[in-house]
C-alpha cells in the first residue's frame, strides 16, 4: 500500500455482482482495499455462509482494455494454506494431533536430515526451514504426485536450524501440514476435509 490514502478514501462501491445485505460491510471493504488498484488488474470475492452463497463480486481489469467478469479465471496462491492449517487445528482441538509433538512420532520417515525435533507448531508457523523446492525436485511436473512428493519432504534436509528462522513455505506447506495430517490420522486429506470441513 504505497498511499494510504488512497484506500482509506476509496470507493466502497466500486464492484459488481451480488451481495446479501447482511455482508454489505465486507463488500465495501472489498471496493476499498481494491479500487486504487483496480487498472492493474482485477479481484474477485465469494462468501458462503451456512451453506448459502450471500457474496459474489468482483472489480477491476482482466487486461488493459477488459474489465473483470464473473466468469474470469485467475492463478490463486496460498488459498489452500488457510484449509490446511483450519484442519489441522481442528485435529488439534479433538485431540488428534498435538502442536508440539515431534512430525517424526506421526511420520517416522520424516526424522530424516535433521527434522527429528521438528513439529507442527515449527511447520504452520514457517520456521521448519523446508521452503527450497528447487532443491527438493528436479521437474515441476513431480508436484502433481502427492506420495511422491511425501516422500521428497520426508528426505528433505532443512535450509536452517529448526527454529532458528522463518522462511515462507510457499510451495511446500501443502505437503507439511497434508502429510503430517496423513500420517497422525492414517486417513487421506480428502477423507479428513469431507469429515471436518464440508
Amino acid at each position: 500500500m504505497n498511499n494510504i490514502q488512497s484506500y482509506l478514501c476509496a470507493a466502497t462501491d466500486a464492484y459488481r455482482g451480488v451481495v446479501d445485505s447482511q455482508f454489505i460491510s465486507l463488500a465495501q471493504h472489498f471496493s476499498r482495499m481494491q479500487q486504487p488498484r483496480a487498472a492493474q488488474g482485477g479481484a474477485a470475492l465469494v462468501v458462503y455462509f451456512q451453506g448459502q452463497k450471500v457474496v459474489d463480486i468482483y472489480t477491476g481489469k482482466k487486461s488493459a482494455v477488459e474489465d473483470w467478469q464473473p466468469d474470469t479465471l485467475s492463478v490463486c496462491y496460498s488459498t489452500g494454506k488457510g484449509v490446511l492449517a483450519t484442519l489441522a487445528h481442528i485435529l488439534v482441538s479433538s485431540g488428534r494431533l498435538d502442536y508440539d509433538t515431534p512430525v517424526a512420532k506421526y511420520w517416522p520417515e520424516f526424522a530424516q536430515n535433521g527434522k527429528q525435533s521438528m513439529t507442527l507448531r515449527h511447520i504452520l508457523s514457517h520456521q521448519s526451514g523446508l521452503y527450497d523446492i528447487r532443491n527438493l525436485i528436479d521437474t515441476a511436473a513431480e508436484m502433481a504426485d502427492w506420495s511422491h512428493m511425501l516422500d521428497k519432504i520426508a528426505q528433505a534436509t532443512p535450509r536452517f536450524a529448526v527454529a532458528s528462522d522463518a522462511a515462507y513455505q510457499a510451495l511446500t506447506f501443502g505437503w507439511l501440514v497434508g502429510g503430517v495430517l496423513e500420517k497422525a490420522t492414517k486417513q487421506s486429506l480428502a477423507d479428513l476435509m469431507q469429515h471436518y470441513l464440508v
